[in-house]
């Protein structure tokens, strides 16, 4: 069986982002057929979690941080602190003396045949050189991210700290990724970018998948003149989408139709968000809910403004499943295999995203039509179970290709690989 040691920033629940939903969902399918050790860090201040992973895993450790609070002074100062550093804040805020101590100590202790390096920001708590392979699971090219964030922001100060994070992280995200064995990525797009500092024999690329037992149509009626968009409006992509879309989308929306409204569903909106939807009564914020089903479903049309991106997208992935009209920009649905006009349909500037709404919420028939076609295209090949079976084949190869490989980790391939074809037969 195979032993694997996985490292992440952030506890894994509640499930209320794209890469926690990605991560669990891969985690718990790959506990049937793998020993593994999960250590989670995360600052102090976020709830403690109600769920309990250990019945999954052979090893769980969550490790609460004392950090100062997203945007307080005490972040700002620390951002200050650490500005003249080469290693971008996002990643350096991360870098903690107890979690290396930690790791140091598991991987003593246990032997592993891979480790797992969640996203970018934990990968100063592990060591240069281990005993196994190291692999970094790139839910984003984080660089481009910032970039994005760069171009489209507002106001001297951002555009500083943006440009800064941007260019911090064009050098630190490539110049890092060289240390990794493997770099598994979610899309071709960011495939591309760590392709111009990894061989392309040493990154892969895995698809999204979606829990579709649990997202699929329902039969609620739908309210004719309502939007959706979910997702953590913590994370500063959807926080510029939504303050995009209220800003230059929705009042041509208005223009053409009073009655229209968007919901906004998802965690801890931004203060600036909070102030949009004090002002214009059309957007309401649920904040954190139990199920995102129930406003997917109610609402005609899901819309997804991003102009800030990377990776790929579960809520798209979520609404499709669920046989959802959609209208996006190019950056939402970057990565995924949609095809304008025969899945969803796309459009960048405001005026022509205003007139697909406007399309989509006049002609139910087209509605339909592209929500059954999303549906058919996430149920043919997007599951988590398949997506699984590919990231644990992408382990093994790691593995076998690895000088590090010992007996006891070719005895280890050999039977995961077993159990692996067992589990492609199902």
């Amino acid at each position: 069986m195979m032993k694997i040691f996985w490292i992440k920033q952030g506890p894994l629940f509640p499930l209320d982002s794209g890469g926690k939903i990605r991560t669990w969902n891969i985690l718990k399918m790959l506990a049937a057929r793998s020993e593994l050790t999960v250590l989670t860090f995360f600052p102090s201040y976020l709830p403690a979690s109600r769920e309990i992973p250990e019945r999954h895993l052979k090893r769980f450790i969550s490790m609460p941080i004392e950090m100062p609070k997203k945007y307080s002074i005490r972040y700002r100062l620390d951002y200050l602190r650490k500005l003249c550093s080469h290693v971008p804040y996002v990643v350096h805020q991360y870098a903690i003396p107890a979690v290396r101590e930690k790791v140091r100590d598991l991987l003593t202790t246990h032997e592993f045949d891979v480790i797992v390096c969640d996203f970018l920001f934990p990968c100063l708590n592990l060591p240069r050189k281990t005993s196994c392979p190291q692999i970094l699971f790139a839910h984003n090219a984080e660089t481009m991210i910032w970039k994005r964030h760069f171009e489209v922001a507002k106001g001297m100060a951002w555009k500083a700290v943006t440009g800064t994070e941007y260019l911090k992280l064009r050098h630190f995200e490539s110049r890092r990724s060289q240390t990794f064995d493997h770099v598994i990525t979610v899309s071709r797009q960011d495939r591309d970018f760590f392709a111009k500092s990894v061989p392309l024999s040493r990154i892969s690329v895995l698809p999204t998948g979606v829990d579709l037992e649990y997202f699929y149509p329902q039969d609620a009626p739908e309210s004719p003149l309502e939007l959706v968009f979910t997702g953590s409006m913590d994370w500063l992509a959807n926080e510029d989408a939504i303050l995009f879309f209220g800003e230059k989308i929705l009042p041509l929306l208005l223009g053409a139709n009073p009655g229209i409204s968007l919901t906004v569903v998802g965690r801890d909106p931004t203060d600036k968000l909070r102030r949009m939807a004090k002002a214009v009564p059309q957007i309401r914020l649920t904040g954190t809910v139990d199920d995102v089903r129930p406003y997917i479903a109610r609402a005609a049309v899901y819309v997804l403004p991003l102009q800030v991106g990377s990776g790929t997208r579960l809520k798209v992935f979520e609404a499709m499943a669920m046989g959802k009209a959609m209208v996006s920009t190019q950056v939402g649905v970057e990565g995924l295999p949609v095809a304008a006009g025969q899945h969803l349909l796309i459009a960048d500037e405001p005026r022509k995203f205003a007139d697909a709404v406007l399309r989509l919420l006049r002609d139910v028939t087209l509605r339909r039509r592209l929500g059954q076609s999303a549906r058919r295209l996430v149920q043919s090949s997007y599951g988590w179970q398949q997506i699984t079976n590919a990231f644990h084949g992408t382990l093994q190869q790691v593995i076998k290709d690895s000088p590090l490989l010992t007996h006891q980790n070719q005895a280890s391939i050999e039977g995961a690989q077993a159990l692996n074809a067992e589990f492609q037969e199902r």
